[in-house]
């Protein structure tokens, strides 16, 4: 393992989460805007907060501190804004009954459309430039939204994530030579693409959000564990497991508390961190992350006690880089 770490949003980082995190050996923080169905507004929030100095004071804290700082987010509202469908509605998706709508994805069997998409990928990789290279701008926050216009409908939604993810990496390495974009494994992405190749630079990103929380991964008693895992050996050998990264929910307060206010009190399984990520880890993944919504200040404030980030670490075993 290379690296583990946390996922927080973007107002969650401050000094305090930074003194949580000195000295238990967690080398990578993710800052993630909120996703829903509200990320274009997310996206555009993000940008302005990036740009504040106090982010940059905060950002170069970590990184003296030792840590990869990292953005992942759902852009696809972004990179393809929903505003533009009256005027171009052959660039967004086709539903069921074969209405062009703008809700959610696009037609990523249009040319202009992926053109479009990979040029805003590129502008979004220069405001959100990472040292290590790596980028997760992932497809819309959904699960079975996608295409469904004639040229998309042979295409599972695994092959037109895929078209997508290889458009969003020519703009990232435009910007950033010899960078990568992530292949977001998530909901019905989670089988891998068939017959679209991934391009060089992309990477694999795991992330069971379908999971069993109280169960390991590699149960085979746990029917909603079986089902995430089984498509694994093939995602692994078509993206390789250079720069692969488990994106986990062991710390996800904001999960534990549906997602929204009042943030509840919050306990989890350093036993069931631990199996999981030596599993994970005799995969090949190279990078352990979870989200850690809701487990900064807010929660102190609340509740008048740290999250205990140290266990966490130590569940995680220790950093080798590869």
């Amino acid at each position: 393992m290379r690296y583990k770490g946390i996922l927080i949003y973007p107002n969650e980082l401050d000094d305090y989460w930074l003194d949580r995190l000195e000295g238990t050996g967690i080398n990578f923080l993710g800052i993630h805007p909120m996703g829903g169905l509200t990320q274009g507004k997310a996206v555009e929030d993000a940008i302005a907060w990036i740009q504040k100095p106090e982010t940059q004071r905060l950002i170069k804290r970590a990184e003296d501190m030792g840590m990869v700082v990292e953005y992942e987010m759902h852009a696809l509202s972004w990179l393809l804004p929903r505003g533009m469908f009256e005027e171009k509605p052959e660039w967004f998706r086709m539903d069921e009954n074969g209405n062009r709508v703008s809700d959610h994805h696009c037609c990523p069997s249009n040319p202009e459309a992926v053109a479009y998409i990979s040029q805003r990928a590129e502008e979004l990789t220069r405001i959100f430039y990472t040292k290590s290279g790596r980028y997760h701008f992932w497809t819309d926050d959904v699960a079975r939204s996608m295409c469904h216009c004639p040229k998309c409908r042979a295409l599972s939604a695994s092959d037109q994530a895929m078209l997508l993810y290889n458009a969003i990496n020519a703009g990232v390495r435009r910007a950033h030579p010899g960078a990568g974009q992530c292949y977001l494994a998530y909901f019905d992405m989670n089988e891998g693409p068939k017959t679209v190749k991934p391009d060089e630079g992309i990477y694999l990103e795991y992330a069971p959000m379908e999971r069993n929380l109280t169960r390991p991964m590699n149960d085979p008693e746990s029917e909603k564990n079986v089902k995430v895992t089984a498509p694994l050996p093939y995602l692994l050998e078509t993206f390789g497991t250079k720069n692969a990264q488990v994106l986990e929910y062991w710390l996800d307060n904001s999960w534990f508390s549906g997602w929204k206010w009042p943030i509840q009190r919050f306990a989890y399984s350093p036993d069931l961190v631990a199996l999981d990520s030596a599993w994970y880890e005799k995969l090949g993944f190279e990078t352990m992350t979870s989200f850690a919504i809701f487990l900064g200040k807010d929660y102190y404030d609340r509740f008048g006690e740290h999250f205990d980030i140290a266990t966490y670490s130590k569940a995680l075993g220790p950093v080798i880089d590869k």
